[in-house]
């Protein structure tokens, strides 16, 4: 009880210090007038610094992020039926990713519950943090080069199915890439899309795939706790009519590390992409049957990969509040593991010896001190978002949970909250 009361009177000490505060909000919303039609139209319109608030998507078409600090958040309390289409399952022809680039050092994006198509992140001296974010629908799902300092915290990173790649044939697609990336993923599944089965119909010919590596790791450092990562499954053989048989096809890798990358791994099961079942070849009086093989696991070209024994907590918290409404955090893990909350108005990394794993609050504000985990591993945190201030429409704080095993304190999940003026 004292350390969940220590939290409240922390943030809301927080609140009154002085938060990473914006004087404008930016509204997307097609549907009602008075608002940006397009995210790109409220990007291009924003001042570094603003915070932009979409209402609930359907579907949010990709809009490009440059040398500018930005919170994009996604108000899913509002009924919006999105300003775009879905595109096909594709390959990346690097005009459909959502993009962020040219960030210079200082520099902060900000992704809280949106959903991509696909997202993409090249030359960010800053800092990108992706806070319940999902990109699912073109391969790569992600890719992230030269980023100096990438967090994502709950999100889930899937390559397309059956992508059309070439001579008719449809592999599954990479769920993350990374390629000289300083990274810190938490609670965040990685898949590599599934391959198509084979079908053949009028002009296309016969359709078939291997399912995809689910993440590539090249140069960079990746630390990952609480993940899972799970290459795509093969496109089921099959023998038509006439006896013709068509094997079934290889399942996709789950990690492949190379460049040098050094990952440090946590609770993170890597698991490879199933072989399709095919007819039996027995059966068939021409092509080729069987089965697919399963994809590898893990495979390290170049780099290194470290398994830690630790266990791992979990950060709940919703991703906006308003002011002088109610703002909860749920803290789970193994009970009796001892528990530090960390605020901060900023969230830049930061590596000191006392704990093991990025800080992701940079120095922070308040540190507390919560006890020990119950017998249920469920530790909640219950307060009230302060006051803003007087012309301040929102702002921003860093919540992170450390965790105290083996004498020493290792660095768990963290997560940013928007607070919004009640006005809003």
């Amino acid at each position: 009880m004292v350390g969940k009361l220590i939290a409240c009177v922390a943030i809301a000490w927080i609140g009154m210090a002085g938060m990473a505060r914006s004087q404008s909000v930016l509204i997307v919303d097609p549907i009602n007038p008075g608002y940006f039609p397009t995210a790109q139209a409220a990007v291009d319109a924003a001042a570094s610094g603003d915070v932009i608030l979409i209402h609930f998507q359907y579907n949010l078409p990709y809009f490009e992020v440059a040398g500018k600090s930005l919170v994009i958040a996604a108000d899913k309390g509002q009924p919006f039926f999105g300003d775009g289409k879905l595109l096909n399952h594709s390959m990346d022809t690097g005009s459909t990713h959502t993009r962020i680039h040219d960030l210079l050092p200082g520099q902060r994006v900000v992704l809280l519950d949106v959903d991509f198509e696909g997202l993409q992140l090249d030359n960010v001296q800053g800092q990108v943090w992706l806070e319940k974010v999902n990109a699912f629908h073109i391969a790569p799902a992600m890719r992230a080069t030269a980023v100096n300092d990438l967090v994502i915290h709950d999100g889930h990173l899937s390559g397309p199915d059956q992508v059309l790649f070439f001579a008719g044939v449809q592999v599954g697609g990479s769920g993350l890439e990374t390629y000289s990336t300083r990274a810190v993923l938490h609670a965040v599944e990685v898949h590599g899309g599934k391959g198509s089965s084979w079908e053949c119909a009028g002009t296309t010919g016969c359709l078939s795939g291997p399912g995809s590596l689910a993440m590539l790791a090249s140069s960079g450092q990746l630390w990952l706790s609480a993940a899972s990562i799970t290459g795509g499954n093969g496109g089921l053989g099959v023998k038509d009519g006439a006896g013709v048989c068509h094997p079934g096809e290889d399942g996709g890798d789950g990690l492949l590390v190379g460049g040098g990358a050094i990952l440090r791994l946590t609770d993170v099961p890597i698991a490879a992409g199933l072989g399709a079942a095919g007819p039996d070849p027995a059966s068939c009086s021409l092509g080729v049957g069987g089965s697919g093989e399963d994809g590898v696991a893990l495979t390290v070209v170049d780099g290194v990969v470290q398994n830690l024994n630790y266990d791992t907590l979990a950060l709940d918290v919703q991703a906006i509040a308003a002011e002088q409404q109610p703002l909860t955090a749920t803290i789970s893990g193994p009970p009796n593991t001892g528990v530090v909350l960390l605020i901060s108005t900023k969230s830049n990394r930061l590596s000191i010896g006392a704990v093991d794993g990025p800080l992701l609050t940079g120095v922070p504000d308040v540190v507390v001190f919560l006890g020990h985990l119950p017998a249920s591993g469920l530790l909640s945190l219950q307060g009230q978002v302060p006051d803003l201030g007087l012309g301040v429409k929102a702002a921003t704080i860093t919540l992170q949970v450390l965790s105290q095993q083996g004498g020493k304190y290792v660095a768990g999940p963290g997560a940013i909250v928007l607070l919004l003026d009640s006005s809003i």
